[in-house]
């Protein structure tokens, strides 16, 4: 699930590329209607949706760390 603390983020805020090396394929949405590969980066994030993604598990978990 979306950390609380990116709700309401969009991907551009978030710089996932710049600030991790992270990459995000893809974007469930938290009641499950919809899901999207290469998800719109001006799209705001909502709790409990489920972000995808790809690098490597160094980074993402430097990520992960962070967003605890």
């Amino acid at each position: 699930d979306m950390p609380e603390q990116l709700a309401g983020k969009t991907l551009m805020d978030l710089d996932l590329r710049r600030k991790y090396s992270i990459n995000a394929i893809g974007l469930k949405e938290v009641d499950g209607s919809k899901s999207y590969l290469s998800p719109d980066p001006t799209q705001p994030l909502a709790k409990g949706d489920t972000l995808f993604l790809l690098g490597s598990l160094d980074d993402l978990e430097k990520f992960q760390q962070e967003m605890k």
